[in-house]
């Protein structure tokens, strides 16, 4: 087997334990919110949503978005795509690796 075709196979292999490992960590943090909410780290709470556990800090981090209707998206859409056609807009490429696992 050829450098190259190891390195594919590693790749594909490092991918699918990130994305278990991914998976497990949501785990983790969906049932560490869970148990902040019920008031099981209040003996850990040191101030600003923040809990400390030997030396790990895990901090709540509240994140808001909006959320569109049709008409509001498809306005968005319009100035966006007015932008572009009159060179006021700026478009940028970045090229990457897409890793797709090949089923026999």
């Amino acid at each position: 087997m050829t450098e190259i075709e190891q390195l594919a196979i590693l790749m594909s292999e490092l991918k699918a334990e990130m994305k278990d490992l991914s998976v497990r960590y949501e785990r983790c943090a969906n049932k560490m919110s869970n148990l902040i909410s019920l008031g099981e780290a209040d003996a850990f709470d040191v101030g600003n949503d923040a809990y400390e556990f030997n030396d790990v800090r895990i901090k709540q981090v509240h994140t808001s978005r909006w959320k569109y209707d049709k008409d509001t998206t498809a306005q968005i859409a319009d100035i966006k795509a007015q932008a572009e056609l009159e060179g006021t807009a700026t478009k940028t490429t970045t090229t990457s690796l897409r890793l797709t696992a090949i089923s026999d």
